[in-house]
C-alpha cells in the first residue's frame, strides 16, 4: 500500500495561508471551475460564431425562416473537429485560473500542486506511455472479442493530428490541475486523504455529466479513472505523470484509433475502430470506451497495481 507520509505535495499544501473549511472549499472549487469554463467559452465564442454564420445551411435556414433547420445546422457546426480543436486549446484558461487561485488566494506553491522541476520530462514521458498503453489495451481486448472492428483511415492528416496532440496535452493538464493539483490536495488540508480522493474523483466524473451519451456506467468509470489519477499522483508525489496519462488516453482514443472521447465528435485519426453489434455494455457505445465494462476492469487493475506494487527507494526529491 502506498504511503504519503513523506510526500512533498500535501506537506507544502499545509503551509497554505488560506485553508477554507470543507463545504467552503467545495463551493470555491465550483466557482473556480465556473470562472475557468467561462473564460474558455469566451475564447471559443468568436470562432464558433464565425463558423455558424459562415455555414450555408445555417444562412439558408435563417433566410427561409426555418428555425429548426438553422438550429440543426448550428449544432452541426459546433460538432466539427476544428471547433473541438479550438475548445481543447481554450482549456488553458482553466489551468491559468487554477494556478492564479492557488498562488494568490490560498498562497500555495507550484510544487504543492505537483509541478516539481527536477526530472519532470521523464515523469511526463513515462505517464504518456502508461496512458497510451492502457487505452490501446482496452481497444485490443475489444477487437479480439469482436466488439470493435479495425481499419486504417484512408487519409491521415498528419498536421491536423499533431495539432490535436498539442490540444489534448493542454486539455488533459487542465483537468488534472483543476481536480488533482488544486482540489484534491486542498481538500486534504481539511479531511482524510481517502475522503479527498473520493470527493475529487466524483467531482471529476460529474464534470462530464452534460457530455453526449453519458450513462451510469460511464460515470462509474470516470470516477474510477479519477481514483486512478489520484493514487498515481499520491504515489509519485507529482502531477506531471497524471497530466500525461490523461492526455495520452484521450489522444490515443480520439486520434490513434478513432473512437469517441467521452461522447465527443469523432476526430481526424490514424485508424478507425467502430463498435460491432449492440454490446454497448462492453464497448461503451456513443460515449466511447469509458462507457463500457472493459474500461472498468482495466482501470480497477491500474488502481490495484498503483496501490500495491512495491516502490523503489529513491533519493530525496528536489523541488
Amino acid at each position: 500500500m502506498i504511503s504519503i507520509k513523506n510526500n512533498c505535495m500535501p506537506a507544502l499544501a499545509r503551509q497554505a495561508r488560506f485553508q477554507p473549511k470543507l463545504i467552503i472549499q467545495i463551493l470555491l472549487f465550483l466557482a473556480v471551475f465556473g470562472v475557468g469554463n467561462a473564460a474558455a467559452s469566451i475564447i471559443l465564442i468568436v470562432p464558433m460564431i464565425i463558423g455558424i454564420f459562415g455555414d450555408p445551411e445555417f444562412l439558408s435556414g435563417v433566410v427561409s425562416g426555418d428555425v429548426r433547420s438553422a438550429i440543426s445546422a448550428a449544432m452541426s457546426v459546433m460538432e466539427k473537429p476544428w471547433i473541438m480543436l479550438i475548445s481543447l486549446f481554450a482549456t488553458v484558461a482553466t489551468t491559468l485560473i487554477c494556478i492564479l487561485y492557488c498562488r494568490k488566494i490560498e498562497k500555495r506553491s507550484m510544487a504543492s500542486m505537483g509541478f516539481r522541476k527536477s526530472g519532470w520530462l521523464g515523469r511526463y514521458l513515462k505517464g504518456f506511455v502508461i496512458g497510451t498503453a492502457m487505452l490501446l489495451l482496452c481497444a485490443l481486448i475489444l477487437w479480439l472479442t469482436g466488439d470493435l472492428d479495425f481499419a486504417f483511415a484512408k487519409n491521415i492528416p498528419v498536421l491536423y493530428i499533431l495539432a490535436f496532440f498539442v490540444g489534448f496535452v493542454i486539455q488533459g493538464m487542465s483537468e488534472e490541475v483543476l481536480v488533482r493539483g488544486y482540489f484534491m490536495v486542498s481538500l486534504g488540508n481539511r479531511c482524510h486523504t481517502a475522503v479527498a480522493v473520493g470527493i475529487s474523483s466524483v467531482a471529476f466524473a460529474l464534470l462530464h455529466l452534460a457530455n453526449p451519451g453519458i450513462s451510469l456506467l460511464a460515470l462509474l468509470n470516470l470516477t474510477l479513472f479519477g481514483v486512478f489519477m489520484a493514487v498515481y499522483v499520491l504515489r509519485t508525489d507529482d502531477l506531471w505523470g497524471a497530466c500525461a496519462i490523461h492526455s495520452a488516453w484521450n489522444f490515443a482514443q480520439g486520434n490513434l484509433v478513432g473512437i469517441r472521447v467521452s461522447g465527443m465528435t469523432q476526430m481526424p485519426t490514424v485508424a478507425i475502430m467502430n463498435p460491432v453489434g449492440e454490446r454497448a455494455l462492453f464497448h461503451g457505445g456513443a460515449f466511447g470506451l469509458e462507457g463500457g465494462l472493459i474500461v472498468t476492469f482495466v482501470t480497477l487493475a491500474a488502481i490495484a497495481l498503483t496501490l500495491f506494487l512495491p516502490k523503489k527507494q529513491s533519493p530525496a526529491k528536489s523541488l
